[in-house]
């Protein structure tokens, strides 16, 4: 009789503790959040959160926890941040509230954004989005004169162009030389490595100095007919962070 009565209380303590949650019904909550697929580097990313009561009952006690992934900052602030929105107050049947913030990319790389809806104390739904951070760099190739004759030479200019709002280094440059043509000089000076078998000869440029935002930086490339009767396209392809960049340009040897 004594453990009957135990186990009658303990089942009565458990009803009670569940009433809150009864009255708080959180699967009729809708909970989402949306941003950027991707973001170029020092720029801004909005992100919007929204919570709905899509039930007939008003909701109580709800708040939001945003988890701010290293590589994010809001307003200067970064590492571990949690963004807090503990005032939402009471939804209606059908409310639907939404919040808007942006946060700035400080890093390239992938990264996840994490946000919690909370009832009372209760974690209750979970919404995340994804957001790709890249270098933003625009690549052009121009060339002096598209018809050169044999044995004179044509100057290519490649201009690196820094997109992005922060300054950004180390960058990888590399030129094809199309056979027809044989590489005479380059400014700043790159490593030539001539044609082996069928693979072509290719100039290479490790660019270390900064590109600051909005400025751009210039490669000049020469190059000499050797073939008459010829097109042929010259290639550049950058590289930054995994992110590849191409680009070409065509002169004809008469």
């Amino acid at each position: 009789m004594k453990n009957f009565l135990c186990a009658g209380l303990l089942l009565i303590i458990a009803m009670l503790t569940n009433v809150h949650g009864d009255n708080e019904p959180a699967g009729d909550l809708y909970f989402a959040k949306f941003g950027p697929t991707e973001v170029s580097l020092g720029n801004l990313a909005q992100y919007t959160l929204v919570v709905k009561n899509k039930g007939n009952q008003t909701i109580h006690g709800i708040s939001i926890r945003d988890k701010i992934s290293p590589g994010m900052s809001f307003k200067g602030r970064e590492n571990g941040l949690v963004l807090r929105w503990d005032n939402i107050g009471d939804l209606a049947p059908q409310e639907e509230k939404k919040f808007v913030y942006r946060l700035q990319a400080l890093k390239v790389g992938t990264f996840v954004n994490e946000a919690f809806l909370i009832v009372g104390n209760k974690n209750v739904h979970k919404a995340r989005s994804t957001t790709r951070v890249y270098v933003g760099l625009n690549v052009s190739m121009n060339v002096n004169q598209r018809r050169i004759w044999l044995f004179k030479v044509a100057e290519f200019e490649v201009v690196i162009a820094n997109e992005s709002d922060v300054s950004v280094q180390d960058i990888d440059v590399i030129s094809t030389i199309p056979k027809g043509l044989s590489y005479v000089s380059s400014s700043p000076t790159g490593i030539f490595r001539p044609a082996k078998g069928e693979q072509l000869a290719i100039v290479e440029w490790k660019l270390e100095k900064k590109i600051a935002p909005k400025e751009e930086q210039k490669i000049i490339l020469k190059l000499r007919g050797e073939k008459g009767h010829y097109e042929r396209r010259a290639k550049v392809k950058v590289s930054k962070n995994s992110r590849i960049w191409e680009t070409s340009e065509l002169v004809k040897v008469l």
